[in-house]
């Protein structure tokens, strides 16, 4: 976490500490609500931060931008569905993907491999 605080570059350590612990608090509403269509306006304004300074700060953090974060967080977790046996559609649906092809795009770009390779691993 600290590494990710020396990231940001505001003149004073205080200004640093707050900027960093309300990102954090951003970080940890899409962990709760990854399932939800958190838009960039209610992460923004959990952190008291306009929408464009927060994509800013969260980027200098931790290196990705909120949007590639919660993509990220899905994928993860969609893995871990489709390991567990849950179906590709159901699982797509679940984290907020419109659809099969939409979800399978991202989960090989993510990962190097399609949900159905991911699906025939448990089978």
């Amino acid at each position: 976490m600290f590494d990710h605080l020396s990231n940001l570059d505001f003149k004073k350590k205080v200004t640093n500490e707050e900027v960093f612990r309300a990102i954090l608090q951003a970080k940890l509403l899409i962990d709760e609500r990854i399932t939800e269509n958190l838009s960039l306006e209610n992460m923004a304004l959990v952190t008291g931060i306009s929408k464009y300074h927060f994509i800013r700060v969260f980027k200098a953090a931790f290196g990705i931008s909120p949007y590639q974060y919660q993509k990220r967080k899905r994928l993860e977790l969609a893995k871990f569905d489709l390991l567990s046996g849950e179906e590709i559609l159901f699982t797509a649906l679940r984290y907020g993907f419109a659809d099969t092809p939409t979800f399978s795009k991202a989960f090989k770009m993510q990962f190097g491999v399609t949900p159905g390779a991911i699906r025939k691993v448990i089978l």
